[in-house]
Order: C-alpha cells, then sequence, then structure tokens
C-alpha cells in the first residue's frame, strides 16, 4: 500500500523532473490549490489544468525554480505539512532567492485533493492544527 508520504514525494520528484504526466498521476482530478501568498488568486485553482496554471504562473519570472522537501509533518486527518526550501533565480535580475515555506496536503482514496502552500513554515503549520 501507498502511504500518502509516499504519494507526496512522487509529486515532488515528478514536478523536479518535469513529468508533468507523471505529477497528474498523484492529484485527484478535482485537486483545489490554493497559493495564500497570491493576491490575485482568490478562490485558487482546481484540477489538473489548474495546477498546471499554478505551476507556470510561479514559475514564469524565474529562469530557474525548484522546490526540495525537506521535512514531512504527519497533521492527522489525512493531512500532511511539507516543509520545503524553494530556490529560485529571477529571469530578467538573476538574483538568486531561497524561501522556507510550507505546503499543507490533504488526501483522499490515495490522491492528492488539496494543496495550500504558504510563504511561512510556522502559518502553515498553524493551518494544518499542528502546534509549535
Amino acid at each position: 500500500m501507498t502511504t500518502n508520504e509516499e504519494v507526496l514525494r512522487r509529486l515532488h520528484d515528478a514536478f523536479a523532473r518535469g513529468e508533468i504526466e507523471e505529477a497528474h498521476a498523484t492529484l485527484h482530478p478535482e485537486v483545489e490549490i490554493q497559493d495564500h501568498d497570491i493576491p490575485d488568486a482568490a478562490g485558487g485553482y482546481r484540477g489538473h489544468e489548474g495546477f498546471d496554471r499554478w505551476v507556470e504562473q510561479n514559475a514564469e519570472g524565474y529562469g530557474d525554480f525548484a522546490v526540495e522537501v525537506e521535512d514531512v509533518i504527519d497533521a492527522g486527518h489525512d493531512r500532511l505539512v511539507a516543509l520545503v526550501k524553494l530556490r529560485a533565480r529571477g529571469r530578467a535580475s538573476g538574483i538568486e532567492l531561497e524561501r522556507l515555506d510550507g505546503v499543507v496536503y490533504e488526501f483522499s482514496g490515495g490522491l492528492i485533493c488539496r494543496i495550500d502552500y504558504y510563504n511561512d513554515r510556522a502559518e502553515a503549520l498553524r493551518a494544518a492544527g499542528v502546534e509549535l
């Protein structure tokens, strides 16, 4: 049996390799994505097309873009919090960015059904109900 953490890591590994179909295989067809740090993303993104649009919008300003999972915390109720390191380089500026972010994943039937992305690990942990 595949665990939720294995599914989460498969998503990140597929994303890192640019294998979008493999990434989609980890996502529920109606996955909901909410990026809490994109002001104009009220309502979020939905489905595989929404996931693709979210990734494209996040990456469009960067020449290089990578998200590394550093730790995974079980938040109970089929939820995991991934503590990630974002590394990016501005496409036009060349400025390098490194940020410690948090992502709350919810699962249903062995697939990711919701992603909540935060530019702040503590905020992600609070949102998942994990004691700091």
